[in-house]
């Protein structure tokens, strides 16, 4: 039972360290990063500001009178498109000045229910995009500028820009290439926690075989 459920957590963890990676596109075509870049003149101090990434609430700090500029999270697919939204601070009393990971759960499920008072879905943008390579010299993303009209923001599409190339490679699924991807708390979740597991089996074991003698 305990090499069951250990190889079970050993197959979650590998199977996190895959969906998060980004995998390189096929022969022809690259894969580009496109920020999210958001100008405006008006004063946000009544609004919070958060990327949603299909339940997965990310606060970002939008600058009143400023450019804004927020880069690629990166970690695959489901971190390729987030939807910005504008809440008013008076509809997240609940909530504290920085989410704590339970909140922002929390706020991912009322977000994905639409249960958030006055919330505002501003634009939807695409983080990570693939090209074909004979078009990407003449391919550009928009920038947005935000204006505001009493309680309502509209995202407007501003200048178009070029994008960077994403540093992202292919995913070698060989444990060495898994390996070489996973970052150090990576080895800390992916080693330590089985190990530890492991070690606790072993002296559990042990003090139950020894019960048994005596």
């Amino acid at each position: 039972m305990f090499k069951k459920n250990l190889m079970s957590i050993i197959i979650f963890f590998l199977f996190a360290a895959v969906t998060k990676a980004d995998i390189a596109p096929a022969a022809g075509y690259t894969q580009v990063r496109t920020d999210l870049i958001i100008e405006t003149t008006e004063d946000l101090s009544d609004f919070r500001f958060f990327l949603d990434f299909r339940g997965d609430c990310n606060e970002v700090k939008l600058k009143s009178n400023d450019i804004t500029t927020i880069p690629s999270p990166g970690g695959g697919v489901r971190y390729s498109t987030g939807t910005l939204l504008a809440i008013p601070k008076k509809s997240l009393k609940d909530f504290g000045e920085e989410l704590t990971f339970e909140q922002q759960h929390q706020l991912g499920e009322l977000v994905s229910k639409n249960q958030v008072d006055q919330m505002l879905k501003l634009l939807q943008h695409s983080f990570s995009t693939i090209i074909n390579d004979s078009d990407i010299a003449n391919w550009s993303y928009p920038t947005y500028r935000l204006e505001r009209n009493g309680n309502t923001f509209v995202a407007k599409e501003n200048q178009r820009i070029k994008p960077r190339k994403s540093s992202g490679a292919a995913i070698d699924f060989t444990f060495y290439g898994i390996v070489k991807r996973i970052t150090i708390f990576g080895y800390i979740v992916f080693i330590g926690i089985p190990l530890i597991l492991t070690v606790l089996g072993i002296w559990l074991f042990r003090k139950r075989k020894l019960g048994k003698k005596l």
